[in-house]
């Protein structure tokens, strides 16, 4: 059931697909009415808003049926910045020097000058797309002040962090009332906009600090379900800092199927079939690139076409030759990669 024929709609494993993108109607009725005709036993979603329409479509159709977790309830918290670095602080793990301002006007009262750079960022992010002016503002220097007001009364109160100038690391993966049933890790190599945004270029690898503190902070949330604890790496003191949790399946997701972790299989064996795999091993070092969203990343973030080219040649040799995995093509199924390539090709001409 997707919102447009791309992606999942595409794979040759769909028995039957919907597209929703033109329906008019309540899509909340739909999913109820697919529960029912279907005899669904359980439901995967993606974003945060949708899960909150398939939790509502649930309770007026069949019990019975399981939605993959976290709950609306760990949804909530999980989704508001706010709550999840108060909480983090609590408990000891390291996040930037953070202010909460609710207004513009409070700006002028803030000692900001010797502070920066400084980070803006919103207190949840369901339902805004990502990148700079959506979900977060960087301020530079003072001229961009006026900027910055017109980002928070558009968004109405957001997060003033110290920047911390380093890399982005995740620690991800499938959890039970807090405990780990199989967990990975990854580091950002290209992210798709220069200051931060979805990765779209990584790297499978477990940063031991994060996932002592990951581990820490999924255990107070008594976390259970898919998900990802976001940090950022200091180059200064190599510290990671508490970034935020993506209570959901993530940008990366592909890259931990890839390293050995077949997620959506144990999530289903966990909450539908009430099974504890075995320990399974996480493999460290695969490269994972999503070869679209990264050519976006190399011709906004690169000036020079020179450079541009030889990031791209790079990218596909590096696939051609099997060293690094692209995040959508499997060979058994490619109409997922095929089709929208043939698109955004036909687009561009």
């Amino acid at each position: 059931l997707s919102m447009g024929k791309s992606g999942g709609y595409l794979s040759k494993y769909a028995y039957r697909k919907m597209d929703l993108s033109d329906y008019p109607g309540n899509t909340v009725e739909v999913i109820r009415k697919i529960i029912e005709l279907e005899k669904i036993r359980c439901i995967f979603t993606h974003l945060e808003s949708t899960k909150m329409k398939v939790y509502e479509a649930v309770r007026g159709a069949n019990e019975n049926v399981v939605v993959i977790p976290p709950s609306i309830e760990t949804l909530k918290i999980a989704s508001d910045k706010e709550k999840i670095i108060s909480i983090a602080k609590k408990i000891g793990i390291p996040v930037p020097e953070t202010l909460v301002v609710n207004d513009q006007n409070e700006l002028d009262t803030l000692e900001i000058n010797g502070k920066l750079p400084l980070f803006a960022k919103v207190v949840s992010e369901v339902d805004i797309p990502p990148g700079p002016g959506q979900r977060y503002f960087y301020l530079e220097n003072i001229n961009d002040i006026e900027a910055l007001k017109r980002f928070i009364a558009k968004r109405k109160k957001v997060l003033l962090q110290r920047y911390i100038k380093g890399f982005g690391c995740g620690i991800g993966g499938l959890f039970l009332e807090g405990k780990p049933i199989a967990v990975g890790g990854h580091v950002r190599i290209r992210e798709l906009f220069k200051l931060g945004g979805p990765s779209t270029f990584c790297i499978s690898r477990i940063n031991q600090n994060a996932l002592k503190y990951a581990l820490k902070l999924m255990k107070e949330l008594r976390y259970s379900g898919l998900g990802m604890v976001e940090f950022k790496v200091s180059y200064v003191d190599q510290e990671p800092y508490l970034m935020e949790i993506n209570p959901r399946p993530w940008g990366t997701f592909q890259a931990y199927i890839n390293s050995g972790l077949d997620l959506p299989l144990l999530a289903y064996r966990v909450f539908v079939d009430n099974e504890l795999p075995e320990k399974i091993k996480f493999k460290e070092g695969v490269r994972t690139i999503f070869l679209f969203e990264d050519i976006k990343a190399i011709l906004a973030q690169h000036n020079r076409k020179v450079e541009q080219i030889k990031e791209i040649i790079k990218d596909v040799v590096e696939i051609g030759l099997g060293s690094s995995k692209e995040g959508t093509l499997d060979i058994r199924d490619p109409k997922p990669f095929i089709l929208p390539a043939i698109y955004h090709l036909l687009r561009k001409i």
